[in-house]
């Protein structure tokens, strides 16, 4: 039996007020893996609907990656810095369901094919933000009907 004082007796809208004011990286890395129950509340769509996962710049490309792919209800990424774009595209691909906004670098690079990737696997894709210039953004706002 658990205790009453402890953290599991907590309904789940407790949970849910908690977990948000977690992180992306701790929701997908930490929090969804502690017991089923603590899963399903940390993939409660209401909690991920405003959150954005912005890695800091130290941050490596496989931890990224990582990240990503824990994180299916993950509806926004902001890159500050180069990375690798077809692996991650891989990773989105393989990890959100989601994703309605996507924020590229100044400094990255992208081939046509990521893009078409992008496209194909997020239909409704609404923001691709692409940094042209630290102070310079070109941001496309995608119609439904664009392939």
């Amino acid at each position: 039996m658990v205790p009453t004082n402890s953290i599991e007796s907590f309904p789940d809208e407790i949970l849910l007020e908690i977990f948000s004011y977690c992180s992306v990286e701790d929701l997908a890395l930490s929090i969804q893996h502690v017991n089923k129950r603590w899963k399903e509340v940390s993939q409660d769509p209401k909690l991920w609907k405003d959150l954005v996962f912005r890695p800091a710049k130290g941050m490596n490309d496989e931890w990224i990656r990582n990240v990503v792919e824990q994180a299916p209800l993950l509806r926004c990424l902001v890159l500050s810095h180069e990375i690798d774009a077809p692996l991650l595209v891989d990773s989105l691909c393989k990890g959100c369901t989601d994703m309605k906004k996507l924020q590229f670098s100044s400094s990255q690079k992208l081939a046509t094919t990521v893009l078409q990737k992008l496209r194909r696997k997020f239909p409704d894709i609404e923001c691709l933000v692409l940094a042209v210039h630290q102070k310079y953004n070109l941001t496309y706002r995608l119609p439904p009907t664009i392939n």
